[in-house]
């Protein structure tokens, strides 16, 4: 026997491995990543891996960072409001409102969740200190009637004087309420030369400045008054010693003392009393009798009286006598009696 491959020639050999040509392996990729803005532009990012024995076994590697935009975090935020522009009387306050962008953008990615926070808002102080001092000096206000501005301590100060304006206001009216709360009223009017006819010196009301208009409604008391007090309730209580209450309001301001609103009060009587027995006698002097029961644990005083004398009699009449008359009209007469005791039974019908 001869071993393998003796006595062939090698060059003759076939091949034992031949070169084959695969389709590109595939690249596997994860989940994108978070924005890296919370509020505004970013990138997001993510990694890729070649399924194949190397990178050159896979096509072009694919992108692994892309632009992107968030605005969870796109909520205003705002400092603290600052002081009022004025200290005596209406003024206003500031404050700074932004958008916390951290990114490419700008204040339209908060507007777009929310409408922007007010940067402003009215205010109104009254330092005791600040308005003493204003009073003081209004007649150096830089406007004589009107809204304008001192110096104090170098600093501008919003003032207001009303020294030469030109309203001038009628007499209040009675108060529409005579009792209780209501209004007055009056006209109140713009007028630049005193001198002048009322006819010929009104003016707009818009040529005199608002501030300074005086009231023309204001409220008001009026003084007579009269307290209500409704009915009187029933008695707390069915026998002995009870009170009864009542409400008294005044409807506005009422003269001293009010109405008492408790008083004492007897209600019905602490015993129940069963109606009178007929009298035990058919005619003349009987007795009558009833039953009384107490409606307390303990009824005051004596108890009512149980039995009564009684007379029980009827005149008896007799038969109607001759008429008197003989022609036209007369009288016929009868005889009374009573069978009882004289007196018994009573005047005679």
């Amino acid at each position: 026997a001869s071993r393998e491959g003796e006595g062939c020639d090698e060059a003759c050999r076939p091949a034992v491995y031949l070169n084959c040509t695969l389709p590109l392996c595939s690249w596997q990729t994860t989940a994108w990543s978070d924005c890296s803005a919370t509020c505004g532009e970013g990138n997001r990012t993510r990694s890729a891996e070649c399924l194949g024995t190397t990178a050159e076994d896979c096509p072009a590697a694919p992108q692994l960072w892309d632009p992107c935009e968030s605005n969870t975090a796109c909520v205003w935020t705002a400092g603290a409001w600052g002081p009022c522009s004025n200290q005596c009387g209406n003024g206003t306050q500031a404050r700074v409102v932004t958008c916390p962008v951290d990114g490419e953008g700008g204040e339209e990615l908060c507007a777009a969740v929310e409408t922007k926070w007010p940067e402003e808002r009215p205010c109104e102080v009254y330092d005791e200190t600040e308005c003493a001092w204003l009073e003081a000096n209004k007649e150096r206000c830089s406007s004589p009637c009107g809204e304008g501005t001192l110096l104090r301590n170098g600093t501008e100060v919003p003032c207001t004087s009303c020294v030469s304006c030109a309203w001038q206001a009628d007499d209040w009216t009675e108060c529409s309420a005579s009792c209780g709360t209501g209004t007055v009223a009056r006209n109140v009017s713009c007028v630049i030369d005193h001198s002048e006819p009322v006819q010929s010196r009104a003016l707009q009301e818009a040529q005199c400045p608002e501030v300074c208009r005086p009231e023309d409604v204001a409220e008001c008391v009026g003084e007579a008054c009269v307290w209500a007090t409704s009915d009187w309730g029933e008695c707390d209580g069915v026998c002995g010693s009870t009170t009864q209450t009542r409400t008294a309001t005044c409807p506005g301001s009422c003269a001293d003392p009010s109405p008492n609103v408790t008083q004492p009060c007897t209600p019905v009587e602490c015993w129940s009393l069963s109606p009178w027995s007929e009298c035990s006698a058919s005619c003349g002097t009987g007795v009558q009798t009833r039953e009384a029961a107490c409606l307390a644990a303990d009824c005051p005083g004596d108890p009512p009286a149980l039995e009564q004398a009684c007379t029980r009699c009827a005149w008896a009449p007799g038969d109607w006598g001759v008429c008197t008359g003989e022609c036209a009209s007369g009288e016929q007469i009868r005889n009374l009696t009573c069978p009882g005791q004289e007196g018994a039974c009573g005047d005679p019908p």
